[in-house]
């Protein structure tokens, strides 16, 4: 009997090596259970996570283009602001120029306007001078003539 003892301990023995095993077994399965979940809570947290930079990322490139646009958009107003002021600054040299030379024309104009009104008055006063000149010739001519004939007047009443 001692020796179905010992087998039937031995099988006891083995019975309850199994059973820890197959124990081991489902608490390594239960962890690793335990652990899978917890994993697909982190997988699936990820996959949001993941979902919401994409979509993030999307709106930055987004936001990039558009900025990129704006940024195109506002050097073509540079460019065409500089344009126009490089346009003004030619129109107002241009501008300058022709004021410089209406001023030197208006100038010269002046210039002959005075000389001509000092002929004017030069000459006015030589037509007064010459004026007074005839009219005290015809005076003196006058006189004369007066002169002349009582002379010959008297002449006559002599013969």
């Amino acid at each position: 009997m001692k020796q179905t003892a010992n087998v039937n301990a031995l099988k006891l023995l083995g019975l309850a090596g199994v059973i820890l095993w197959q124990v081991y077994n489902v608490v390594s399965l239960s962890w690793y259970a335990t652990e899978l979940s917890q994993s697909l809570d982190r997988h699936v947290h990820l996959q949001g996570s993941l979902r919401d930079a994409t979509g993030m990322l999307q709106q930055l490139r987004n936001s990039t283009q558009d900025c990129e646009a704006e940024r195109r958009e506002r050097a073509n107003e540079m460019s065409a602001a500089r344009q126009t002021q490089d346009n003004l600054k030619l129109r107002l040299e241009q501008l300058e120029e022709e004021n410089a030379w209406l001023n030197q024309t208006v100038a010269a104009k002046e210039a002959a306007l005075s000389t001509e009104q000092a002929r004017r008055m030069q000459l006015e006063g030589s037509v007064q001078s010459l004026k007074e000149q005839m009219n005290l010739m015809q005076g003196q001519l006058l006189t004369a003539q007066q002169q002349q004939g009582v002379l010959h007047g008297g002449k006559k009443h002599h013969h």
